[in-house]
This record gives structure tokens, sequence and C-alpha cells, in this order.
């Protein structure tokens, strides 16, 4: 994603769809997590 373009203008009409797609992608990669591993409680914790 480039926050430097979408933070003009345009990205404040997507930026409502931001925290629904992190939160997808969480789940996924938590999901991922769980299958590899049991203990994700590091691993849960968004990057960057």
């Amino acid at each position: 994603m480039t926050g430097g373009e979408t933070a003009k203008g345009a990205g404040n009409r997507r930026q409502k769809n931001i925290p629904r797609l992190l939160r997808e992608q969480k789940d996924h990669r938590r999901d991922l997590l769980k299958a590899k591993k049991p203990s994700v409680s590091s691993l849960s914790k968004p990057k960057g």
C-alpha cells in the first residue's frame, strides 16, 4: 500500500475500508499462524 499517495484527497474516501482490510489480514494471518503453531500471542500483534 502506498501511504503517501492515498493520504491525500482520494485516500480520505478509501480510509473507511482500511480498518476492515487490516482486520481481515490480521484474522487471515492469525488463522495461518494458528495452523502452524498453537501459540501466536507474540505474532498476533499487527506489524508496522
